[in-house]
């Protein structure tokens, strides 16, 4: 069963509590055996992303003060534009450092290159503009028709997330062909693997579930299109994201309880054929939109 929790990123270790047995990160201590390192390491956290509780995202999606007097807007408007270009910089050796792709890697990459060239434009046709009317429909634009941390950030956020499980979804499933080897070796030899062979099972379905969930969860946000200035856009959108943080914790739960459940078939084995292979470590990019608009 997948469970949630309230918090936005997951610790990164856990530990599972066995008969006899404590299986946690890295190290496996079962009687007579010697304590091995595990290659699954930790089930990556999901990337921490922008939400409708942000401070920035409240403060891009409310109605706009708009300044009045031309130099007071240039001032306000070249800030609002560079937090957002240091903003969507950090995002593109992200997206290039992700150790998987659940298909949206290139349409992301597009559209933070899209932003970043209409953001720059706007800041520099703002820093020219004489015409105050002209200034402050363009001030508004910075905005209402990017939405760089109500949108943009929450789309790579859940990008990354989504493509370091699909990546970890491989490892669990190069592990479960493992753990079946010595099962099928240790049932040859008249050896009760029935607890091993029901948790390799178990963890070969809760796998096979994971990318293609964590997938749908990515499309529902990765389509949409700034409100500019629309109330009833901004707040659907709002929704859509939010749903879509919590349903990506969900499918990371998945794969921690999926990597719980592998380590518990490695544990039901004789322990002298439980052995787990060296851990690597499995680290995920961490978004933050800490600078406000």
């Amino acid at each position: 069963m997948r469970t949630m929790t309230s918090k936005l990123q997951f610790p990164t270790l856990f530990a599972v509590r066995t008969a006899g047995a404590v299986l946690a990160f890295g190290m496996l201590a079962v009687p007579g055996a010697v304590a091995q390192d595990n290659t699954l390491g930790a089930a990556p956290a999901p990337v921490q992303v922008s939400a409708a509780t942000d401070t920035n995202v409240k403060l891009e999606s409310r109605a706009l003060s708009v300044p009045a007097v031309l130099g007071d807007l240039k001032t306000k408007a070249a800030a609002a534009v560079a937090v957002r270009l240091t903003l969507l910089g950090s995002f593109g050796p992200r997206l290039t450092a992700a150790k998987g792709d659940c298909g949206t890697n290139a349409t992301l990459s597009g559209l933070i290159a899209q932003t970043t060239a209409g953001e720059t434009s706007l800041g520099s046709a703002i820093t020219t503009e004489t015409d105050l009317v002209k200034a402050r429909a363009e001030y508004k634009q910075i905005f209402e028709n990017y939405r760089v941390y109500a949108l943009v950030g929450p789309k790579t956020g859940l990008t990354l997330s989504c493509d370091a499980l699909s990546a970890y979804a491989i490892k669990l499933t190069a592990e479960a062909a493992r753990l079946q080897g010595k099962i099928d070796a240790a049932k040859a030899k008249g050896t009760d693997v029935a607890a091993s062979q029901s948790a390799h099972d178990t963890a070969v379905t809760e796998t096979a579930a994971i990318t293609g969930a964590a997938t749908t969860v990515l499309n529902s946000v990765i389509g949409l299109n700034p409100d500019k200035g629309d109330r009833t856009i901004i707040a659907s959108n709002r929704a859509s994201v939010l749903g879509a943080v919590t349903a990506m914790k969900t499918e990371h739960q998945a794969a921690r309880t999926a990597a719980d459940t592998l380590r518990n078939g490695f544990l039901s084995l004789p322990h002298n054929t439980s052995k787990n292979p060296k851990q690597t470590s499995a680290t995920t990019p961490t978004l933050t939109s800490t600078v406000k608009p």
